[in-house]
């Protein structure tokens, strides 16, 4: 059994739930056959939402709806856990956990994984936001961005990494990264500390962005969830350090150039 995790997530207000799940679906089910393996895999999803956005509150409350699913065919389960749902649809299921994206003072991004209440304090830098997200007892994410990881700011991300100690620390790839795009010099860095990616698709607030759910991120090749404990035994895996493998291709550079493009305008 494998684990295939989307690590980097957002579903925003223009997007339709039933589409962005038949994504979702479709995407985790396309990306194993790539992979090349026959083995079945469970499939991740974390709602890195940003200031203002909680999806997971409200997809838990349809949960909770008889009827409250957006389609006859999909529906929305609650576990044993607070912080893990499963979106089902026709037999298939995808995990759903919570996660919260903070900027900090340097202008770098930050994931929380399985901690997802917002940080109000916003005179956090980096170092102090890992700190804090490690205290809460989430795991941190720092996923490239376009332009964040150069000069001072990318040796912000290096330190962050050479000082990490015993946190849950991953550094995150993303699928907006395009082909012409060099793989930061950080990746190789944190491989050689023990630091493994935990990358996502990053969809950005674009109607064409609906579908990238599941087309690149990470797996785990050998795992299986719990289906009433499914965030405390993913939890176990990624804090015994299981090694995480990508899947996904890159952007092409027409397609990169336009989204951000459209993003400005």
């Amino acid at each position: 059994m494998a684990i295939i995790i989307d690590g980097h997530v957002h579903i925003y207000p223009t997007f339709p739930t039933a589409e962005f799940f038949d994504a979702a679906f479709n995407n985790f089910a396309e990306a194993m056959q790539l992979h090349g393996t026959s083995l079945e895999a469970d499939a991740v999803i974390f709602l890195t939402e940003g200031e203002g956005h909680d999806v997971f509150s409200i997809i838990r409350d349809q949960a909770e709806t008889p009827g409250g699913a957006p389609s006859d065919s999909l529906r929305f389960l609650k576990t044993e856990e607070t912080d893990s749902l499963v979106a089902e649809k026709n037999g298939r299921t995808v995990f759903i956990f919570p996660g919260r994206q903070y900027v900090s003072t340097e202008k770098i991004e930050i994931l929380s994984l399985f901690y997802s209440e917002p940080i109000s304090d916003k005179s956090l830098s980096l170092m102090s936001l890992a700190e804090r997200i490690n205290e809460s007892g989430g795991v941190i994410v720092v996923p490239w961005g376009v332009g964040k990881w150069l000069g001072k700011r990318g040796q912000l991300v290096t330190e962050l990494i050479e000082a990490s100690n015993d946190a849950i620390l991953f550094l995150g790839d993303n699928g907006n990264r395009p082909l012409f795009w060099p793989t930061p010099a950080q990746f190789a860095h944190a491989r050689k500390n023990g630091i493994y990616l935990l990358s996502g698709s990053d969809p950005l607030p674009l109607a064409s962005h609906c579908g990238r759910v599941g087309t690149s991120g990470s797996m785990l090749m050998e795992g299986e969830l719990s289906r009433d404990l499914p965030a405390k035994s993913l939890l176990k895996l990624l804090n015994d350090g299981e090694k995480l493998t990508e899947f996904g291709s890159r952007f092409k550079p027409c397609s990169f150039l336009y989204d951000q493009l459209c993003l400005k305008l």
